[in-house]
């Protein structure tokens, strides 16, 4: 249940970040940034000297996770492409996945390999709705590149009934609506 809301929660994250365009940083503002996260990790990581065994393992691997996934947030709000904010979804489902097996390593036996299976899949199904959604982002922005287009002919067409000055400015008026 709790990896159904995860997979859920990123792939709505994948959908709707797009929407959002993030302001792209200026250097200063991503370096402090940059420089936060690494002291962030290095506070975890040394929290996590105080344990031993599998408990020091998991939290050295959620310490990494969480510095992966930071940092690749931080580059696709930097760099603003869906290319980035997709290999972000996918550093989150992939660092969600190294977690959960150093947390299996407290296992032994079938219990162990069952639990490393589930992790693989639940990882494999969070990737497979990354690369669902971005097909479906992708075939929507092209249906609705191909309204804009029609309803941008329409209105070009209604222009032709003006001539001179108005239909200039009728033109342009249209241009300016549909992004032309």
């Amino acid at each position: 249940m709790r990896q159904l809301a995860l997979r859920t929660l990123i792939a709505a994250t994948l959908v709707a970040t797009p929407a959002l365009g993030f302001a792209k940083l200026a250097p200063d503002q991503y370096n402090a940034r940059k420089d936060a996260i690494g002291q962030r990790y290095d506070a975890a990581k040394s929290e996590c000297k105080s344990l031993a065994g599998n408990g020091k393992d998991v939290c050295e691997a959620q310490a990494d996770a969480d510095k992966n996934i930071a940092m690749a947030d931080l580059v696709a709000q930097d760099k603003d492409t869906d290319s980035a904010r997709i290999d972000a979804a996918k550093e989150r489902a992939k660092s969600g996945y190294d977690v959960s097996v150093e947390k299996c390593g407290r296992l032994a036996g079938n219990d162990k390999d069952v639990c490393k299976q589930t992790a693989k899949a639940d990882r494999d199904k969070m990737l497979a709705d990354i690369d669902a959604n971005k097909a479906r982002y992708k075939a929507d922005n092209e249906a609705d590149q191909a309204r804009r287009d029609a309803d941008y002919k329409v209105a070009v067409q209604k222009c032709d009934a003006y001539s001179g000055d108005r239909k200039d400015s009728c033109v342009a008026q249209a241009k300016g609506q549909y992004g032309k």
